[in-house]
């Protein structure tokens, strides 16, 4: 060995150390690198989306949530400079805060990572009445005329006048089955017992934890993000049977809750429903009498794809919206109280 090696060497083999040490680490921490193009290239058609953008979507507060829980285990691909320039036209289809990013995550792992590690529960469900119903069209027919003439058609500035009864009590829900009968038209007691149970003006509503799709990455709302205020964010939440996702480990602070559309019940022929309002919402511990945790627990979902952002298996969408008129057919009004949420 001459001169130059015996002074070159130790410092090329300690560089060399560094770098495989540095390589085992972000190996160790889920980064996928690569140098090939191909492989780049391949791997960009899926690994498309900062950080900035799975916490803006996803059921993280912030990013400190994010960086303690899924940004721990989810795999990303690290945007080299060799790739940006090796892939330059895939880098250039990013959008722009991919383009700056250092790493870049998949919705799919995304999805999978929440489905590990976020627990989804209902404190209340919107039940379709036809699934009481022999022959649902004809209950949905009778329902419409009965409607019909109850709303008067004569218009005011503040447009059709309410029922005098809520749908409880009209003669379409006379043709049901007596328990369910016995069963609707009972969410106001239920929360005021409730109320009094907890010896609290705004009570949290017993609730089931709920399958929600592995196959989909959500667009998860904040509390604020839903209404403008708290008081009607409570009563939205609870009227329309919005689910509640929680990251797993409820005494960290920031594992704040998040809110996606909730619960379809029964199957396409009673779904109709729902966009008439031939519903009732129910308490949990009444729908599960009622119905049975297991018809609940494993239902459909009130997912459209404009709630989604990524979906795997594009059957558990189901485009079906909530009538407008339904609050007024329940008799639900606003709570005028503050909540203490």
């Amino acid at each position: 060995m001459d001169m130059e090696d015996k002074e070159t060497a130790p410092g090329t083999v300690l560089l060399a150390v560094d770098v495989a040490r540095r390589q085992a680490e972000l190996r160790r921490r889920s980064v996928i690198m690569t140098e090939d193009p191909v492989e780049a290239a391949e791997w960009l058609r899926t690994y498309r989306h900062p950080m900035t953008e799975l916490i803006s979507i996803g059921p993280w507060a912030s990013y400190s949530a994010f960086n303690q829980g899924a940004g721990v285990d989810l795999p990303r691909l690290l945007l080299s400079d060799r790739v940006r320039s090796a892939c330059a036209v895939e880098v250039a289809g990013l959008d722009y805060a991919a383009q700056q990013a250092k790493y870049l995550f998949a919705f799919e792992d995304a999805a999978e990572w929440i489905e590990a590690n976020v627990e989804t529960r209902v404190m209340s469900v919107v039940v379709p009445l036809s699934i009481f119903a022999t022959d649902p069209d004809a209950l949905r027919a009778e329902f419409e005329e009965e409607k019909r003439l109850r709303f008067t058609n004569v218009k005011t500035k503040e447009g059709a006048a309410k029922p005098r009864r809520i749908l409880a009590r009209w003669n379409v829900v006379k043709n049901l089955a007596k328990e369910a009968r016995e069963a609707i038209g009972n969410w106001s007691s239920d929360y005021a017992a409730e109320k009094v149970r907890q010896q609290v003006a705004w009570p949290v509503p017993p609730s089931m934890e709920v399958d929600f799709p592995g196959c989909v990455f959500a667009r998860y709302r904040t509390s604020a993000e839903i209404e403008p205020t708290r008081q009607r964010t409570h009563n939205t939440i609870l009227f329309t049977g919005m689910a509640v996702h929680r990251e797993i480990g409820r005494n960290r602070p920031y594992c704040r809750r998040h809110f996606t559309p909730g619960l379809l019940l029964g199957g396409p022929r009673n779904w109709p429903d729902y966009e008439i309002g031939l519903v009732d919402v129910m308490s949990i511990p009444r729908a599960a009498a009622l119905l049975g945790e297991s018809f609940i627990r494993h239902a459909a979902w009130r997912l459209s794809p404009e709630d989604v952002v990524w979906c795997g298996d594009p059957s558990v969408l189901h485009d079906v919206k909530l009538s407008s008129d339904m609050r007024i057919l329940l008799g639900l009004s606003r709570e005028r109280r503050r909540p203490v949420v």
